[in-house]
């Protein structure tokens, strides 16, 4: 039986004419807390991966496999830490795996060096070897999510299409070496993130976060999943499928159901996505680039940003999505309805 994760008396509620008012209202407040708290910066350093994860639309993909050349990435970078906007995150991950890319460890540490950022991957972990494991714990990296989206044999490797024993290898052996590393006399760091936010404790480097999307091909193991990393890993999560802007219905219990009148996201405000090739698109769910909102090549991260947020306004104000027409499909947007609140 589905899940309803927004129940149907929520969608009326939401729809009356009153409630949009009072929401309305509400967005404005929390984009003024938005603006002043800072941006992330997505940076798909590239979009090759060796996964093919059942809930991922990366085999639809249209857009060339590629790396981010090294003066875009840098221009990236070094464009919104001159841009005097608060960066809350650098994510260096995209529509691709980041071990794929040779220099992914590298690029982390000039991120660093550029200020005191905090910086993301997602990875599989399937790539990972002694040497990059080593590498990856002096780099500077705050926080690695690693997909793991089963917690046996079969179960994983018919969702991901990875050869379980490695990936299992390759994750205990990244937590055993950063245990080392800390025993050895390394300090504690603050950490934060979106959804994992623990401020005020110190934790080890990197912070070290399993994550399992809940699927009807592991619905039986997510319990398991969670007993199973619990006590290993910082945290846990077991996220629902997305269908990425209407593209895949997805095969899981777990659903969104809202409908009605769309609103705009957070990220509209928050985040910006940038693909290999330096060029902006509308959010991380359009793997496509189906909208492209501008290009670091020709621009600065100010004035992309400064755009995009215009986009949102016309959204919240006039309703008026035809700019971002990958929106009106998109279960994120009903999900968004919530997480305004």
């Amino acid at each position: 039986m589905t899940k309803l994760i927004a129940h149907r008396p929520f969608s009326y509620l939401v729809n009356t004419s009153v409630y949009r008012k009072l929401y309305a209202r509400r967005i404005h407040k929390e984009i003024a807390k938005i603006e002043a708290g800072g941006i992330y910066v997505n940076i798909e350093t590239t979009n090759a991966c060796n996964a093919d994860c059942l809930m991922c639309p990366h085999s639809k993909m249209k857009r060339s496999p590629g790396i981010m050349k090294e003066e875009i990435f840098r221009s990236i970078v070094d464009s919104a830490a001159e841009s005097g906007l608060r960066i809350r995150e650098f994510v260096l991950s995209g529509f691709g795996e980041p071990f794929a890319d040779k220099n992914i460890l590298d690029r982390i540490a000039y991120v660093k060096a550029r200020g005191p950022y905090y910086v993301k991957i997602f990875s599989n972990a399937s790539l990972l070897t002694t040497e990059k494991t080593e590498k990856l714990l002096t780099s500077g990296l705050d926080e690695i999510v690693i997909s793991f989206n089963g917690i046996t044999k079969e179960v994983y490797e018919s969702v991901m299409k990875l050869p379980f024993e490695k990936s299992l290898q390759n994750v205990l052996a990244l937590l055993a070496a950063r245990s080392r590393k800390w025993e050895g006399g390394g300090q504690g760091t603050k950490v934060r993130g979106r959804k994992t936010e623990d401020r005020g404790q110190a934790k080890q480097k990197p912070k070290i976060v399993l994550s399992c999307v809940r699927l009807a091909d592991n619905k039986a193991e997510v319990a398991k999943f969670n007993a199973f990393w619990k006590g290993k890993a910082d945290a846990v999560l077991k996220p629902i499928p997305e269908n990425w802007s209407g593209s895949m219905e997805q095969d899981s219990p777990w659903k969104y159901d809202i409908k009605g009148r769309l609103w705009p996201c957070r990220g509209m405000w928050d985040t910006l996505d940038f693909t290999w090739d330096g060029k902006t698109i509308l959010c991380c769910r359009d793997y496509d680039g189906r909208v492209i909102i501008g290009d670091i090549k020709n621009e600065a991260v100010k004035d992309i940003l400064a755009r995009k947020r215009a986009m949102g306004t016309r959204q919240l104000e006039h309703g008026d999505f035809s700019d971002a027409k990958i929106c009106k499909s998109c279960d994120t947007m009903n999900k968004n309805n919530i997480n305004w609140l």
